[in-house]
């Protein structure tokens, strides 16, 4: 309704940008399905079922209010978002909003996505890194493989892949590829390939905890299936995931994980109504690593994912995100995360040329 182009306003192109790799780490980045701090609160569920992410050294580097906003509610969204520093706006047929669950049509003869956007996969390649998608479902689902592949991603693994490849696995996650147990276990192997042949950036999209009560791993200890224990799954697998990367190449590979995006209850849910939101993530590095401030979006994931892994740039923007690991002013912050919040919705002429 107004002419205001946030987009236009904030932008930082990172491929103008000078980068420097020198010492720059492996990258392991996991995205959670659904995974929001909600899950930690007793007086909710009874008990923290993200308990092995609350001791050290494991809840050392977080942002306390990681929000989710307009236009980064859905996981595509929220992958671009943080791959990009870029909102998934509605561009021409291709609509997101009234056509909810209807994920394949909107991205329908799609060839490449985003092209002209320049995202993570994009800067790393400048520094030499393999770039892997390790998922689920079969990638053609929203248009994921098609993003990875259109930004830097070398190798894009979902359910046609592994059952290609003849991997066997037993039950079925959301879009009945392999659960979240297989996915960790998948990646180690990747891992244990690349880690002395060259740099890389694996990328996890886990599926197991998708609403509305999740998908029971046959490999976890619990077996009562119901959403408490198919949280408390994937987070145990994932700690077992997390503590064999942080043992055996904990100085190589720095890990990111958070959710990607606030998992759905019921509107109704009155228990829910006075609960402060916020997605759950974690930083694991054995460096010490300074966070200047708690609040942060999707599109500051960016940069602040770049700063993370000791990639060395002369800026602490990225897209239109601002890295959570360098200095700002917090109220200057403030206003441009909310400007942009009211604002991104805009026609953007300058969004369009991406």
């Amino acid at each position: 309704s107004n002419n205001y182009d946030v987009i236009e306003k904030y932008y930082v192109g990172p491929k103008n940008i000078d980068y420097n790799f020198t010492d720059s780490k492996n990258l392991v980045l996991i995205y959670v399905e659904s995974l929001e701090n909600i899950f930690s609160d007793k007086t909710v569920f009874g008990e923290n079922l993200l308990s092995e992410f609350y001791s050290q050294p494991y809840n050392k580097i977080e942002f306390k209010n990681l929000k989710q906003t307009i236009l980064t509610n859905w996981t595509i969204a929220s992958i671009v978002a943080s791959q990009c520093g870029l909102p998934l706006k509605n561009v021409g047929i291709f609509s997101f909003g009234k056509n909810k669950g209807k994920h394949q049509r909107q991205v329908f003869g799609m060839k490449k996505f985003l092209p002209n956007a320049f995202c993570l996969g994009e800067v790393l390649k400048i520094g030499n890194y393999k770039n892997v998608f390790i998922s689920s479902p079969n990638v053609n689902f929203s248009g994921t493989g098609n993003f990875f592949k259109t930004h830097g991603y070398d190798e894009v693994y979902g359910k046609e892949e592994y059952d290609s490849l003849g991997y066997l696995y037993e039950g079925s996650s959301w879009g009945n590829g392999p659960n979240d147990s297989f996915l960790f276990n998948f990646s180690i192997d990747r891992i244990d390939k690349l880690i002395n042949k060259e740099k890389f950036n694996i990328t996890i999209l886990t599926t197991d905890t998708h609403e509305p009560k999740g998908f029971l791993d046959p490999n976890c200890k619990h077996k009562e299936h119901n959403l408490n224990n198919v949280i408390k799954c994937t987070s145990e697998e994932l700690f077992k995931f997390v503590k064999y990367i942080d043992t055996n190449y904990g100085d190589k590979i720095n890990i990111v994980i958070f959710g990607d995006h606030q998992f759905r209850f019921k509107n109704n849910r009155e228990i829910f109504k006075d609960k402060e939101r916020s997605i759950f993530n974690r930083f694991i590095s054995n460096e010490d690593k300074k966070i200047y401030r708690n609040t942060i979006n999707y599109y500051d994931l960016f940069p602040t994912i770049v700063d993370f892994i000791d990639v060395k740039f002369n800026d602490k923007r990225l897209g239109i995100g601002v890295s959570g690991f360098k200095e700002v002013d917090n109220d200057i912050y403030l206003k441009r995360f909310n400007q942009i919040e009211e604002n991104v919705l805009n026609r953007s002429n300058f969004y369009e040329l991406f």
